[in-house]
């Protein structure tokens, strides 16, 4: 995470888990390896975001609430920016958002996100790497998708993805994934 410039997500993200979306290392760690801590995007079309949220109340680094045009700022303080973007279809444009982050000197970022916006960065073309943590658990028919929206009816209409690298951590196996043709 603190090699990313940015780190991702969405607002139903926000509501259901309430991450605080850190680095997740000690500050001198981040200090010595001249990392800094990055910052967190929530991407919000209608104002959502809980007062209350972790991220807009935690001062590890600062937050950008990217929403619609016509969204006022509900979040006050000093480590949060209301951003107004351009939406698409009632949603937070994703282009527009990847390049206002670019805009600003960020061209790494790391989503963190549920089904709906990882599927529709995935959908747009938007996604360079995959990284996947599969643990040696099964859901049933009722779980949630990893990536909403994709639902090919043939073979032909599937997103492929390249396997770069696996891992062994602990019990669970990493992979490192490129859409084919990224």
């Amino acid at each position: 995470r603190a090699r990313a410039g940015a780190l991702v997500t969405g607002v139903g993200t926000v509501i259901a888990d309430d991450p605080r979306l850190t680095a997740r290392l000690p500050q001198e760690e981040i200090d010595e390896g001249g990392l800094a801590a990055p910052v967190r995007v929530v991407l919000d079309s209608r104002g959502r975001t809980p007062a209350g949220a972790a991220v807009l109340n935690d001062a590890a680094a600062p937050t950008w609430l990217l929403q619609g045009e016509d969204v006022p700022d509900r979040h006050g303080g000093a480590r949060v920016e209301h951003i107004a973007v351009p939406c698409d279809d009632g949603r937070v444009g994703l282009e527009a958002a990847l390049a206002l982050l670019a805009r600003r000197g960020i061209n790494e970022v790391q989503v963190e996100s549920g089904p709906t916006l990882a599927g529709a960065l995935l959908r747009a073309g938007l996604v360079d790497e995959v990284l996947l943590y599969v643990a040696p658990l099964l859901l049933g028919e009722r779980g949630r998708p990893l990536f909403g929206g994709i639902t090919p009816e043939t073979m032909a209409g599937r997103i492929g993805l390249e396997t770069v690298e696996t891992r062994q951590v602990g019990t669970d196996l990493r992979l490192l994934l490129r859409p084919r043709g990224a």
